[in-house]
């Protein structure tokens, strides 16, 4: 065989090993999204069944609508925040954006976020929240 040869076919060994590596990345990142979808779908089916519960002719969706409070049970509490991460603490947000609807993102003195979040979330986040304040049960106002 030929330098040329020879060298063509490295190349190719090279390129046919980049394109296996690739491969097995992809393949990770596919079972990664696969499960987390699994994750997301169990998670939306309790919630829906929780949102079927109350939208239901169930004694406790009677009862809130009752008392006028069937929106804000259904609403499960999610809210608009701004948040500022220290830079130390800026890892968090990767978990923001898996977890709650992150709408801005600043870097200045902190990592300020607007996030729409859930209420476990928030409590999560509540040191970096600005404005927290811890929401009162209904029978403690």
């Amino acid at each position: 065989m030929s330098d040329s040869t020879l060298k063509e076919l490295w190349q190719q060994v090279a390129e046919k090993k980049s394109c296996e590596a690739k491969q097995k990345e992809l393949t990770a990142q596919r079972d990664t999204l696969a499960d987390r979808l699994k994750k997301l779908e169990k998670s939306k089916l309790a919630e829906q069944a929780d949102v079927d519960r109350l939208e239901g002719h169930s004694l406790a969706a009677f009862f809130y609508q009752v008392i006028g409070k069937m929106d804000e049970k259904l609403d499960k509490g999610t809210r608009r925040v701004t948040i500022h991460l220290p830079y130390d603490k800026a890892g968090l947000l990767d978990g923001l954006y898996r977890e709650a609807k992150v709408e801005n993102v600043e870097y200045g003195e902190t990592v300020d976020i607007t996030a729409v979040c859930t209420p476990r979330i928030m409590g999560q986040l509540k040191d970096y929240i600005e404005g927290w304040q811890e929401e009162k049960e209904d029978w403690e106002q």
